[in-house]
């Protein structure tokens, strides 16, 4: 599958300001998610796309991140919210160090969770397609803290408080098994499927979105994106 082609116009070069790529490319360089490193305990990561204030350490969990849908963490290490059956998927393609992404979670997901996912008209799958390093310690700590059932706070943690990530920090914040995470951080590669998901869609710029036949890129307005998504149900 790869997203549709769209012509180079004003309108899109906009948009094309509301995705987060791959961080200085060189010009021989691929425009795939780059390979997943390990982290170690102790380890700080500082984010160079981090442009969301930094939060007190609080374990509160707003609903503005679908915490009140339980994340089911598959197989494939995607992460989905709602009914697996339902006919109707929107895969969205994110970067938790991506400010635009973070910006989708924090307060277009909500939205849409209230609206579409609750009502069980809509599954909303979460692929992750880092564009940078960060961003893939992000969200192999995401997918290891979902592995303990904590997705939901390991993901409004990691959105909230990107400039530097401690694994050992991170367990004990989100009260994590730390033995747990850092075998899940060192094992099997959850994030090799989500990564082949990315290349197969052709995806260099996140957030991207896929609702059957129709797909976009870039953190639309929130309006506009509802309109798109009721639009896809009717298909």
């Amino acid at each position: 599958m790869r997203l549709r082609s769209l012509p180079i116009e004003p309108v899109l070069s906009m948009l094309l300001l509301s995705a987060c790529a791959l961080s200085s490319p060189s010009s021989d360089t691929p425009k795939t998610p780059k390979p997943l490193m390990q982290v170690s305990t102790g380890t700080a990561i500082v984010s160079e796309n981090e442009k969301t204030p930094t939060t007190t350490d609080s374990l509160e969990v707003s609903h503005a991140t679908g915490a009140n849908i339980v994340p089911l963490l598959t197989a494939s290490g995607t992460i989905l919210l709602g009914n697996a059956s339902n006919k109707h998927r929107l895969t969205v393609f994110l970067d938790e160090d991506c400010v635009y992404c973070r910006q989708f979670i924090l307060t277009t997901l909500p939205l849409i969770t209230h609206t579409f996912i609750d009502t069980g008209r809509l599954t909303l799958e979460r692929v992750f397609a880092p564009m940078t390093e960060e961003g893939t310690v992000k969200a192999k700590l995401a997918l290891c803290a979902a592995a303990q059932g904590k997705f939901s706070e390991a993901d409004h943690w990691l959105v909230t408080h990107g400039t530097t990530i401690d694994e050992k920090q991170f367990a004990s914040v989100l009260g994590l098994k730390l033995p747990q995470l850092s075998l899940c951080l060192k094992g099997k590669d959850l994030l090799a499927e989500n990564l082949k998901r990315a290349r197969e869609a052709n995806i260099e710029r996140v957030p991207s979105f896929v609702l059957g036949k129709d797909s976009w890129l870039g953190l639309l307005d929130r309006e506009e994106l509802m309109r798109r998504i009721e639009e896809g149900l009717t298909r």
